[in-house]
């Protein structure tokens, strides 16, 4: 039951860190180019968070 939840927090804390890294990503961009690119990155950031979620729901099944 530990490792079970321990594993959740890990994975939760690696998405958080990765959707802030892509955010500040996006900052950058849209500093150096234009508006267009904050639209690519909140996609790319909702996709990223997508495929998080479904790994995380996968992991979750495997385990016993």
């Amino acid at each position: 039951m530990k490792k079970k939840v321990l594993l959740i927090v890990i994975m939760v804390v690696l998405l958080l860190l990765l959707g802030v890294s892509t955010g500040l990503f996006g900052v950058h961009i849209v500093l150096n180019l234009s508006m267009l690119a904050s639209y690519c990155n909140i996609l790319l950031g909702g996709m990223i968070g997508i495929v998080g979620a479904e790994l995380l729901k996968l992991l979750l099944k495997r385990m016993p």
